[in-house]
Parts: C-alpha cells; structure tokens; sequence
C-alpha cells in the first residue's frame, strides 16, 4: 500500500470540532434535562414524582379491585383458615395482574386484623388501619415508608368479613432504623425529601415544597425539591460533559503525535530529529 501521511491540520481541526460539538451536545441536553433555571428543574421534578405517585397509587387500586371483585375472597374468609391456599393463589394473582415496575405487595385480612393470605413483602399494619372500608396512608416499616391502600371485602350480605391491603415502598431505608433524614424519593434529576402525614405534612405552606394526595384529594406526604439538589445534579452533569471534551481533546493530542513520528521519520538532520521528538 502506498504511504500516506495525515495532515496534522486536519486532524487537530476535527478534534477541535468533535470536542466543541460534544459541548454544545451536553449543554443542549442539559437545558432539554433540567431548564434554563432551577425553579424550571424544580417543576421538572415536581412533575416526575407526582406522575410517578399516580402510577402508583392506580397500581395499589388495581391491585386490591382484583381481589375485593373476586368472589373468592369472600368465600375463603367465611370459610376460615381451611380456605388458605385459595386465598394465597388470589394475592398471588393480583399481584402479578398489576405488573408494575415496582415491588407491590398484597395482604387479605381478616375481620380480626389476622392476615390470612398474602405475596410479596407486606408490613406490619395498625388494626385500626385493617377494617378501613377504602383508604390510602403512608407508614414506616423497617424495609422503609410505604404507601398502602386499604379496601374492606363484603360478603353477600354487605357485612365486611375483612379487607386487602397493597403496598408498595415509597422510601426505601437504608438502615434498620428509620429516621426522617432517610425520607428520599430518587429521581431521575436529583433526590427529594419526604414529610410524612405523621410528621405534619400540609399544615402549612413550605417553600419548594408540593403536596402528595390520595385520589381522594386527602395529602399523604410533602415533597421538597431542594434547590441546593438541583444545583447540584447539575453541576455534576456539566463535570462530567467537561470530561468528554476534556477526553476528546486528550485524545486529539494522542493522534497527533502519529504526523509528529512521519516528520521524524523522514528528518535527514539530527537537529530536526531532536525537535520532533
């Protein structure tokens, strides 16, 4: 093959124009990811963890439907503890009929807060709570904050022989212990805290913060996007666009020692050699 040289001209004019085009790239992306301010990230935000809240609340609904339309549910609380596999194949079901991203479990209970059946990783849940006709609240539990919705199963005779609760972990605890600094919602911009009900969610207006209701229009929890968050995320994201023009032109610099090796190559005096090296 013949020998060809590069021009090192134009190699370094299209190192320079991939790095600038990757610049231009990430600072497009940031203002499409997170606007040209932080109250437009801030709303970005919002909008994501209450379209995500409503998924999940329709989910848990869904989920309990299947089993209070279900007439086996009846069946197997009138019936007793001998209806127990009946009763697992249908939280089983329901479960798996809600196909949800996440991790939705699903608890029948008895008229006496004994949980007869149940799928997935249910928690703990008052008594009081149980023989709730239809509510949603949000509770700790040691695998972190969870969103539950209650729905009381009646029998033929309209008397409720007991109820189904789905639940799904709103705030997953990292530690055994859960304390209010470990209320976090991740989002696909920056993390945002949670203030539960329990905690005074809604009694007053906060700044930065938007309110999570049930269907109801009852507030559940108080999420806050702070600002300090937001700059943050974007910060980090304008680190690391730096460092893929950064990279583009290191790796620039590396090609173009290839014209400086064919210019040594083809040098006929030492002092030419010298330099090129």
């Amino acid at each position: 093959m013949r020998h060809r040289r590069v021009n090192w001209r134009r190699l370094l004019a299209a190192g320079l124009l991939a790095a600038s085009a990757a610049g231009l790239i990430g600072g497009g992306m940031e203002l499409w990811r997170f606007g040209p301010s932080d109250a437009s990230a801030a709303a970005r935000v919002e909008r994501f963890v209450r379209a995500d809240f409503d998924r999940t609340t329709n989910a848990l609904s869904r989920a309990a439907g299947r089993v209070t339309q279900d007439s086996r549910a009846a069946q197997g609380l009138a019936v007793g503890p001998d209806a127990a596999k009946s009763l697992f194949d249908l939280a089983a079901a329901a479960r798996a009929f809600v196909a949800y991203a996440g991790d939705v479990s699903v608890t029948i209970y008895a008229s006496t807060g004994e949980a007869r059946a149940w799928a997935g990783r249910p928690s703990d849940i008052l008594p009081e709570r149980v023989n709730e006709r239809s509510a949603f609240f949000v509770t700790p539990s040691p695998l972190g904050v969870r969103l539950v919705y209650v729905q009381g199963i009646a029998g033929a005779d309209g008397r409720q022989l007991g109820s189904v609760a789905a639940e799904h972990v709103l705030s997953p605890s990292p530690a055994a212990a859960i304390t209010v600094a470990d209320y976090r919602l991740s989002t696909p911009l920056a993390p945002v805290s949670l203030r539960m009900w329990f905690e005074g969610a809604g009694d007053q207006a906060r700044r930065d913060a938007f309110l999570l209701s049930a269907p109801s229009g009852e507030p559940l929890a108080e999420a806050v996007a702070a600002p300090a968050e937001l700059r943050r995320a974007r910060e980090e994201w304008r680190r690391r666009v730096m460092a893929i023009v950064v990279g583009l032109c290191g790796a620039t610099l590396l090609l173009l020692i290839g014209p400086l090796l064919d210019r040594r190559a083809a040098a006929r005096e030492s002092g030419a050699v010298v330099r090129t090296s």
